[in-house]
């Protein structure tokens, strides 16, 4: 009798376990602006075992910025999503509705070896964090077209403090750097702005239990996350060499010009995984799905011989002129070097074409390396996004000192840091 007693209290700890790792897990919706709608990505982290799992989503066709506000069906989705648990939002913003900029302040100190002060560190963001807002909203103003109001900002966080070239992790100090000493305190700072129109259809379309967390600009992510490993790993001190970052999508490539000082968007070129399967169907009139799968095949040599001379022949000249793309793109940037997410093409590039070299590793862009994430199916695009909602630093006394000065340009609806 005892024994079963035993094994019934085991179960019992078990299932309350289970049932309670369950109740706390991290659920995250990353919507994202596609061409022809609207895509929901589900992913959920378990702070026990660290771990990321993607989940499966939702596609809505026909969804665009104009029409999102009379929406029902979004509005339906995200009402079922998760219920009855809580979840937070992370929105992708696209190039043509706002954008991502990361970009350094530095502070020149007379007395190197005074401790820093909080008051210091107020003076510091109260008269250059204002300037560094006006100054990259005017550049949405210019890149989209909107005027003063709709460039909204949405998120503007210090994502790192280097104290004469040494990276300080806010983990480790979280007080980081008050109280510590320096000539050259240096701060990453991340902002978001988004078109202010679709930001307040988007909130009147959301349940009560979900919270609008991050901002990104649409793979901003992928080098920004280079920029973090290089920061974190740059021991010798040395400056980060200007590099570009593309991210080929659907309909074109996104190209981001970076540096360790600042990361931007820089252009689209007008070909991508689209414009290749528009190729190809021309000449062999397949749809979209068997040209998936075609591409798998050519890729891993599972087609014919004469299949894959086939393809390739059709291709080539597509690839080239992303290739000669994005090496103008290059020299336009002044940049040493360039890393390729090919997203949905990445098998085939990686095979068959001259970008195989640039092509990004996953272990440089994992600069959250204590977080075990999944492999995401459509590129490393999603693994940073999830990173990057993980690992920034949001509640830490930096975020606090310097979020208050402008606290009052981001609206109340996001989840504060």
């Amino acid at each position: 009798m005892k024994r079963i007693l035993k094994e019934l209290s085991v179960n019992a700890q078990n299932t309350y376990t289970i049932i309670k790792r369950i109740r706390d897990r991290k659920r995250f919706a990353i919507l994202s602006f596609e061409d022809d709608g609207i895509r929901c990505k589900r992913m959920y982290y378990d702070a026990d075992t660290r771990i990321a799992q993607e989940l499966k989503g939702f596609f809505l066709k026909g969804i665009t910025e104009k029409n999102i506000r009379k929406h029902k069906t979004l509005q339906a989705f995200l009402s079922v999503l998760y219920f009855p648990f809580p979840y937070k939002i992370c929105v992708l913003v696209p190039h043509h509705l706002g954008g991502s900029f990361y970009h350094t302040l530095t502070l020149e100190r007379a007395q190197s070896d005074k401790p820093i002060s909080q008051e210091e560190l107020d003076l510091f963001f109260s008269q250059h964090l204002g300037k560094s807002i006006e100054f990259y909203k005017k550049e949405i103003m210019r890149r989209t077209g909107c005027d003063d109001l709709d460039a909204l900002l949405v998120s503007n966080r210090v994502t790192s403090v280097l104290i004469d070239s040494q990276f300080i992790s806010t983990r480790e100090y979280p007080e980081a750097p008050l109280s510590m000493t320096g000539k050259k305190i240096s701060f990453g700072i991340l902002q978001t702005f988004f078109h202010r129109p679709v930001f307040s259809a988007l909130q009147r379309l959301l349940p009560k239990r979900a919270k609008l967390h991050s901002f990104f600009q649409d793979g901003f992510t992928i080098p920004f996350s280079v920029v973090q490993h290089a920061l974190r790993m740059n021991i010798k001190k040395s400056p980060i060499k200007p590099f570009a970052a593309a991210l080929i999508r659907d309909t074109g490539t996104d190209i981001f010009a970076c540096s360790g000082e600042t990361i931007s968007y820089h252009d689209s070129i007008p070909i991508g995984y689209h414009s290749m399967y528009e190729t190809l169907n021309g000449k062999l009139g397949i749809d979209a799905e068997s040209f998936s799968q075609l591409l798998h095949q050519v890729s891993f040599g599972n087609a014919s011989s004469h299949v894959i001379k086939q393809v390739n022949t059709i291709l080539s000249q597509e690839i080239r002129h992303m290739y000669n793309g994005l090496q103008a793109a290059r020299k336009e940037t002044r940049s040493t070097g360039m890393i390729i997410d090919p997203g949905k093409i990445g098998y085939y590039i990686g095979a068959h074409t001259p970008m195989k070299k640039a092509l990004i590793s996953k272990e440089v862009v994992l600069f959250f390396d204590d977080i075990s994430i999944h492999a995401l199916h459509d590129s490393l695009r999603m693994t940073t996004v999830m990173g990057c909602i993980l690992r920034l630093p949001r509640k830490h006394l930096i975020n606090e000192i310097a979020v208050k000065h402008i606290r009052w340009l981001i609206p109340h609806a996001i989840e504060r840091v």
